[in-house]
């Protein structure tokens, strides 16, 4: 398997992005943030590459960090500059593990000699849908993806349908799982799952089968795809007992898909930060069967945390395989499914896959890569001085939900912004040795048809003066209250507001709950 030919070679930042992947070795809040401070990943691994080459670098990369965490609504604080310092001793030993620390020959063996292709979030083919993990959830997205297959895959549905469940599925199991991937692919949509025994392989073949049903080009086009997403690296890709599957993924247009480097071992607690990209990817999660405990109900509770809509397959009470979707059915975290039939009543409108380019597009990686002024770019350390408070135009993302908790920092509420862009402080942050300034709040600016008195009216309605709502309830009650003529109000647009309108005193956050201000 080639790459995809229209992403070309790794760019300087993706490379970059890979690097840092490397040096985390798994999901990461620390690195998160570090990124959030730069907003460049070459900045960020150029100076983890001079710090390791013994130069100075250790106060810019602080000072990144500690920006960073105010621009992701966090307080600075001496516990987190611990963490970081902790944190940055296991990244620079990572960096001896790789063969070289120049741009282009890690190009070549981050890719595995261009057989493997990576996307980071400059690229048209990155699901923007990943960036919810920081907004939505205390936990960060990943820096880069690595796949194989076709990249178009990933962006050819903007609403695509997670299918998951227990590897041990019986025979019901088995059949709603592969009908949902069939049904799902024949209308368009992107199946997306873990490429395990049982439910996961069920739904990867129920989508290949729908494209085995077109027997032209044109109508194959249209069908839907899959994806499988691992919990290791591609180099590990497993069970063996599925190679034929993940060959006929390729084989119809799909992709494999890591957040991790392909050397990448799939340990246990792998499996669990996995499932929260499978529940990021979709925007429909179904569990089709799951013991009471089981790594499906895992994905559940990260699409639930994430605002998706998540459904579950009722299943005979006396049998134990059936206990987990029977509980999220009972405990209302997830709508019933009654049938395999109407895929039409639980996800999007049926479309023609999509592409985010055409033929005649030019790549990204057309373009020659600035000048860095040395032949390893990643050892360049003239960067510009990083000792520069943020801005008060600049605005932060807040963290939202309760995931697996970053390190022991204070949480605020501040205005969103997509990760990896600027941030800035709403309230002085200091702790030596890194110190960040106070900065003015920025005038409130409401993106329409969200307005401050329209999120008040909604508090209202929800009856948050009293007990406070949360921001899905919030949410629930704009919707209602704009009417269909009026663009559709996103979670983003609710969470910036919000963290205006507390920046204003009109609001105050509570434990997760929103109340207005007397």
């Amino acid at each position: 398997m080639t790459r995809h030919p229209t992403t070309g070679p790794p760019d300087h930042q993706t490379v970059s992005r890979a690097l840092l992947t490397h040096c985390i070795d798994s999901a990461d809040a620390l690195m998160f943030a570090t990124m959030k401070g730069s907003g460049d990943a070459t900045e960020v691994a150029r100076l983890l590459c001079a710090i390791h080459a013994g130069d100075t670098g250790r106060d810019d990369l602080e000072r990144l960090f500690a920006r960073g965490l105010v621009r992701w609504g966090r307080r600075v604080t001496p516990s987190a500059i611990q963490a970081f310092r902790k944190a940055l001793v296991r990244w620079l030993t990572r960096l001896d593990t790789l063969p070289c620390l120049d741009t282009e020959p890690l190009g070549d063996h981050f890719t595995n000699h261009g057989t493997l292709w990576i996307i980071a979030p400059h690229s048209p083919w990155w699901p923007t849908q990943l960036d919810d993990l920081s907004i939505r959830k205390d936990w960060a997205p990943p820096l880069c993806l690595w796949g194989r297959g076709d990249v178009d895959a990933l962006v050819s549905c903007p609403h695509p349908v997670a299918i998951v469940g227990s590897r041990g599925c019986d025979d019901y199991g088995r059949e709603v799982a592969r009908e949902l991937g069939r049904s799902a692919a024949d209308a368009g949509h992107l199946v997306v799952s873990g490429g395990a025994m049982g439910t996961d392989a069920a739904a990867h073949w129920g989508a290949i089968e729908a494209m085995g049903q077109r027997f032209d080009d044109a109508s194959r086009r249209r069908c839907g795809r899959t994806i499988a997403v691992f919990a290791g690296g591609l180099d590990h890709i497993g069970p063996r007992v599925n190679d034929r599957l993940f060959a006929r993924i390729l084989e119809h247009g799909g992709a494999l898909v890591s957040e991790l480097c392909p050397d990448a071992i799939p340990e246990p607690r792998r499996f669990l930060l996995r499932n929260r990209i499978i529940a990021a990817l979709a925007t429909t999660i179904v569990v089709t069967q799951a013991r009471r405990r089981s790594g499906a109900l895992n994905t559940a509770n990260w699409a639930a945390d994430l605002g998706r809509d998540v459904h579950a397959v009722p299943g005979d009470i006396t049998a134990p395989r059936n206990a987990g979707c029977n509980r999220l059915i009972h405990e209302s975290k997830a709508t019933i499914l009654c049938t395999t039939e109407a895929i039409d009543d639980i996800c999007h409108a049926p479309h023609d896959a999509l592409t985010p380019l055409d033929d005649t597009a030019p790549s990204l990686h057309d373009a020659e890569p600035p000048p860095l002024g040395t032949t390893s770019p990643l050892l360049d350390t003239t960067s510009p001085s990083l000792g520069t408070a943020p801005q008060a135009h600049e605005v932060v993302s807040p963290p939202h939900g309760k995931g697996v908790p970053p390190p022991p920092t204070d949480m605020t509420s501040r205005h969103r912004d997509a990760p990896g862009d600027g941030g800035a402080c709403a309230s002085p942050a200091t702790v030596a040795p890194a110190t960040v300034a106070p900065a003015t709040s920025p005038a409130p600016v409401f993106p329409e048809p969200v307005s401050a008195a329209a999120v008040l009216d909604a508090l209202r309605r929800c009856g948050a003066r009293s007990r406070g709502a949360g921001a899905d309830e919030v949410l629930a009650a704009l919707q209602e209250g704009i009417g269909h003529d009026t663009p559709r109000v996103t979670i983003r647009d609710l969470m910036g507001v919000l963290g205006l309108m507390e920046l204003d005193g009109t609001i105050r956050f509570e434990r997760g709950r929103i109340t207005p201000c007397p």
